[in-house]
């Protein structure tokens, strides 16, 4: 315990420690430095304080329509009568398997006021003179990252909207309510806790995000913390120190989000779960319940089919002026990919290494650190529970950077360890807390009985706890999966010539390549995430995931 301690402090604390110092050092010559504030002085620039001001609107905007989304999409179909409820359970988790990155080149494709598929329809069918949308904006952006951070805010809320004891809603009937102030006065509220954590999530979320905003906004002049950042490290030469103070920035705006949403939801009780066996009643909405529907099927639309079909239609175009020409098909694209492109094929190949090996390697450590907190008595666990909680509360973005100055003049830079490293380090967090939620439903007596049948430990551990907890690790494992192979902000800044994931191919295409090739490369992503994605939720159903 006291080694597993060390070393999950020194992976965690170490590289939050350098950026930490890194933020105030200030080069003076070629190998003279300085520490100072002189880098946070620079955030009073017109420019980084327009970035900073951008990160809070898209952040705020787009968690507002998230949470609103994510609330009405939980609601509808964990308490109404609406049609195909356990169908639309499973799709409407689906956008959490498209990276923004890949969400923010759909939409490009759908929105563009130059040769967008919803403009140019749009100008033809009602004779407009200009695209009524442009995607390349701040409004574009929030729209986007909204639409693809709605599954977050939606696992959120369904499990306590299914859960809740429906006594004070049955008392508010009774007591002359219908059923919309029932919803708002009651449910709603007794819903809170839930909801604005889910909220608090999207916000730290969307002011982290990089991928749509490098798509949508950085190459049309709009800037956030996150794009400074990367800006910062990519430069030549990179200024590792502004990106270092910018990275603290970043994580001070996250860890306060959450301490202060920690703090609230502490300051009140919300219990709504009692003893006795109660099962919540469905709201009967009447010929209203297809409008739910309907309302369901939008978001679908909008979120997984219309972009998809976007993507799709492009890269089987020869050329792409902003319509579907049945002329101009062809699958030359994909054959550029597999055969002509080595940066794609590298992206592919690295990528389904790196999410293999990160999700075994992590899934192991967050076995074992969860069997060490919940089931062993060492001093260590509440401080080994602690730090390993602490990546939650750090972007990407800022691990990082964190790695990149701790490891930049040691053999693992430009190579796939750096990425390793940082995939384990960053997200094994979200493996420990799958196998942790396992781990406390089981009661530690089958394990008591196995000793006093003279089972020793390991004995104990692989004919009883492993085969009870092995549903959660292959959950756990896929998921990891999923989230490596669509992971954008650690593999730009990590990535090297000969290391590129698939979401660092897939932005150097978008620079670099036909827009054929690139939508075709986007789609190839999206059909590997989507395999992992189908298996994930065969084995573990629509209740899989655990934000």
């Amino acid at each position: 315990m006291a080694l597993m301690g060390a070393v999950m402090s020194i992976a965690i604390l170490g590289p939050l420690l350098i950026i930490l110092l890194k933020s105030f050092e200030v080069q003076k010559g070629l190998f003279a430095s300085v520490y100072s504030l002189q880098n946070y002085a620079q955030f009073a620039s017109p420019r980084i304080v327009k970035g900073i001001v951008n990160s809070f609107v898209i952040a705020a905007g787009s968690a507002f329509l998230a949470g609103l989304f994510g609330v009405v999409l939980a609601w509808i179909t964990a308490r109404t009568d609406i049609p195909f409820r356990s169908v639309l359970q499973v799709l409407n988790i689906v956008p959490f398997f498209i990276s923004p990155l890949v969400g923010g080149i759909a939409w490009s494709l759908l929105a563009s006021p130059q040769t967008g598929m919803i403009n140019m329809a749009l100008m033809g069918w009602l004779g407009l003179e200009t695209a009524p949308f442009n995607i390349y904006s701040i409004t574009g952006i929030i729209w986007v990252v909204a639409l693809f951070h709605t599954p977050f805010v939606y696992l959120f809320c369904i499990g306590p909207f299914r859960q809740m004891d429906p006594a004070l809603e049955e008392a508010a009937r009774v007591s002359g309510s219908n059923w919309i102030s029932t919803t708002f006065r009651i449910t709603l509220l007794l819903a809170s806790p839930a909801i604005f954590s889910a909220l608090i999530l999207a916000f730290v979320l969307s002011i982290e995000d990089l991928g749509s905003i490098l798509v949508l906004g950085y190459p049309y002049g709009i800037q956030s913390i996150s794009t400074l950042i990367f800006e910062g490290i990519e430069q030549y030469p990179p200024n590792h120190s502004l990106g270092a103070a910018l990275g603290i920035l970043l994580m001070s705006i996250t860890c306060f989000f959450i301490v202060v949403q920690r703090r609230i939801m502490a300051s009140r009780s919300f219990a709504t779960v009692t003893g006795r066996g109660y099962h919540p009643p469905r709201v009967n909405l009447g010929w209203g319940r297809y409008i739910a529907l309907g309302i369901n099927l939008a978001y679908l639309t909008l979120a997984v089919f219309l972009p998809i079909a976007a993507l799709l239609i492009v890269s089987l175009s020869n050329a792409w002026f902003g319509h579907v020409d049945l002329g101009q098909l062809t699958t030359k694209y994909y054959t550029f990919i597999f055969s002509t492109s080595p940066l794609a094929v590298r992206g592919i190949q690295n990528s389904l290494i790196l999410a293999t090996s990160a999700a075994t390697i992590s899934i192991v450590i967050a076995t074992v650190i969860a069997y060490a907190i919940h089931r062993t008595r060492s001093r260590m666990r509440a401080w080994l529970d602690l730090v390993t909680t602490i990546p939650i509360a750090v972007s990407g973005l800022v691990m990082a950077v964190g790695l990149l100055v701790a490891l930049i003049r040691t053999p693992v830079y430009g190579t796939l360890w750096i990425l390793l490293i940082g995939y384990v380090v960053r997200f094994f967090t979200y493996g420990q807390r799958s196998i942790s939620g396992v781990i406390l439903s089981l009661t530690a007596d089958l394990e008591e009985s196995s000793r006093v049948s003279g089972g020793n430990w390991f004995t104990t551990l692989r004919r009883i706890l492993l085969p009870l907890v092995w549903p959660g690790v292959v959950g756990g494992w896929l998921l990891l999966f999923i989230t490596f192979m669509r992971e954008v902000s650690m593999s730009l800044l990590l990535s090297r010539g000969g290391t590129e994931t698939l979401s660092v191919a897939l932005y150097g295409m978008m620079n670099y390549s036909p827009i054929g090739a690139m939508a075709a490369f986007t789609m190839v992503q999206v059909a590997l995430l989507f395999v992992a994605a189908f298996i994930f939720l065969r084995l573990t159903g629509s209740e899989g995931i655990r934000v």
